[in-house]
Formats: structure tokens, C-alpha cells, sequence
């Protein structure tokens, strides 16, 4: 299988997370009103850590459907605002001339142009959105490019608004990564397909934008492959680093060698967030898991990765 490990770059280390245990276990567990994020729930068998992927509605995806939305009422404004200046004009050259002429000044009046103007105001003394609409579009100085930039916008907003909000709307809430003390394994599934690696053999990659653990399991075309699972610990991607990284860490290790109250005294859940749909654990659960085991043996993907890693300096 290609890709076992991917090669860090200058910024990105690859740590083996059992040869790090004694040193994270010299590291203090901090205990907080809740546990320390990213962890999402704790047990007797099982310490569950949360990914940050629903940050990326917060972070992005968001902000850019807020800022469309400002864009659609500035632009809309602005249409408005201009039909209702434009008519004024033609109320107030209308008076102008009533006031100058007499009121039946635009009876025997014979010149196109202000007859036009006058045909702009309806017998209520409004000018109807057709009427401003032609005016804009067709009948002015510059109507071509400004149709044409009206289009583009109405397309951008038209799709992007709506495209965001369903983004927005479909994200679903992804598994945690489990690490389960009992069975001595790393998992969790995305998809439908499970992931998982032994503890033991864990490695993970580390760089000033997350934490990345490094399991293995089936795509969806039956292609067994490296499956990585991202934690940012503060659910900034832009803030990360050993320090923030080292006390999740930490936890782990402490979790593993002395169970769940190193990290926290009871059975333990928190907040997941608000999502209309989840990412729900596959019925065949433990079959999958058992073949990815099965398979990471038979290929002996482990030893290969550690070679590989060795290799590298890791």
C-alpha cells in the first residue's frame, strides 16, 4: 500500500504516541469545570475526542453567508433608493413645469422627452417598478453595463446564499475519535466505514495548526488506506502548537496508564453542538472494525510504518 505515512515537511513533526508516554505522564491533567476540549466524553473504557470539522461553518462558512446577506440588502438598497431618487426627478420637473406652464402644460406639449418623463409618474404620482426598471436598464446612459453587472449579481447571490445556508444546514456531526482503553485501540468512522489503529502502534503528525492521528480503513470503493483524523484543541485552525497540543496529550497518556480518573472523576458527556443530522455509528460495526485489524496485520502495515518513520529520522 503507497502513502503508509506521508514524509513531514520543515514545519510538521511525526511523533509515535506510545514512545511519548512517559514523558506525557510527567505532564499535570488540568481539571477545569469540564474536561479540557477537544475531549467530548469520558468513560471507564473509552475517552472520546471531538474533531473541529463543524468550526469550519463558524470560522467560514458563516461569516460568508452573513456577509452575502449584506451584500444582497446594500445592493437591493441601492436599486431602491436609486428608483425612488429617480421618482422625485420626474415628480419635481413635473411640478416644476405645472408651476411654470399651467396644468395642462403636458397636454399640448409635443416634445418626446418630457412627455416620456411625465408618462414615468402613474395617477397615483408613483413611478412603477416596470417604468424605473426600463428606465435602468434600457432607457439611460451606462443601462447595458448596468444590466450586466445586475445579472452577474443576482446570479452570485442567487447561488451563493442559498448554496451557503444548505452547506450550512447538511453539515453533519462527525464521530469523536474514540480511544478505547480496554481494547487498547484508536477508532472511529466516517461515512459509514470504520477507522481504527492500535494504540501501541499510533503514530501522529503535529504542526502549528493541529494534531493529525493517523488510522487506517476501507473508502467507499473498497481501497484500504491511511485515514486521518484532525484535532485542534482550541477549534481555531490558526492556533495550535506543542503547547496547546501538549496537555490533550497528556490526557491521553494519563487516561490510558490510569484510567478515567486521571482525567475526570464520573462519566462524562458535553455539549455537542447543534447539527440536523449525524454521522450515526454503522450497524456492522464490529465486523468492520475487526477487518481493518485484520487487514493492518496481514500487510503489516505497522512494522512498515515504523521503518518508514525510522527512515525519516522519527
Amino acid at each position: 500500500m503507497k502513502h503508509i505515512l506521508e514524509k513531514p515537511n520543515y514545519y510538521t513533526k511525526l511523533h509515535h504516541l506510545s514512545q511519548e508516554q512517559d514523558k506525557l505522564l510527567q505532564e499535570e491533567t488540568f481539571r477545569l469545570d469540564n474536561p479540557l476540549p477537544p475531549i467530548g466524553e469520558v468513560t471507564k473504557q473509552q475517552l472520546g475526542l471531538r474533531t473541529s470539522w463543524g468550526v469550519l461553518r463558524e470560522m467560514f462558512l458563516l461569516p460568508w453567508l452573513l456577509a452575502l446577506i449584506v451584500v444582497l440588502w446594500w445592493w437591493s438598497d441601492d436599486i431602491y433608493q436609486t428608483w425612488k431618487s429617480t421618482e422625485e426627478t420626474a415628480l419635481r420637473f413635473i411640478e416644476v413645469r405645472k408651476k411654470k406652464y399651467g396644468n395642462d402644460y403636458f397636454e399640448w406639449i409635443d416634445d418626446p422627452v418630457v412627455i416620456g418623463m411625465y408618462n414615468d409618474i402613474n395617477e397615483n404620482g408613483v413611478m412603477p417598478l416596470k417604468k424605473y426598471l426600463n428606465i435602468r436598464y434600457v432607457d439611460s446612459v451606462g443601462a447595458k453595463r448596468r444590466l450586466h453587472r445586475d445579472i452577474f449579481m443576482a446570479s452570485f447571490l442567487g447561488i451563493g446564499i442559498p448554496g451557503l445556508f444548505i452547506a450550512i444546514l447538511s453539515f453533519r456531526r462527525r464521530a469523536p475519535l474514540y480511544v478505547d482503553r480496554e481494547k487498547r485501540l484508536v477508532y472511529t468512522w466516517r461515512k459509514g466505514h470504520v477507522w481504527a489503529q492500535h494504540y501501541d502502534r499510533l503514530w501522529y503528525y503535529e504542526n502549528r495548526h493541529a494534531l493529525v492521528m493517523v488510522l487506517y480503513g476501507y473508502d467507499k470503493k473498497g481501497r484500504f488506506k491511511p485515514r486521518r483524523f484532525v484535532i485542534t484543541p482550541t477549534g481555531n485552525p490558526f492556533v495550535g502548537g506543542p503547547k496547546v497540543h501538549g496537555p490533550v496529550l497528556a490526557a491521553i497518556a494519563h487516561y490510558m496508564a490510569k484510567g478515567r480518573d486521571a482525567v475526570w472523576s464520573e462519566d462524562w458527556q458535553g455539549r455537542e453542538g447543534w447539527y440536523l443530522f449525524n454521522d450515526d455509528k454503522p450497524k456492522d460495526f464490529d465486523a468492520q472494525l475487526q477487518k481493518v485489524l485484520d487487514k493492518i496485520k496481514a500487510d503489516n502495515i505497522n512494522p512498515q510504518a515504523d521503518q518508514l518513520a525510522k527512515g525519516w529520522g522519527f
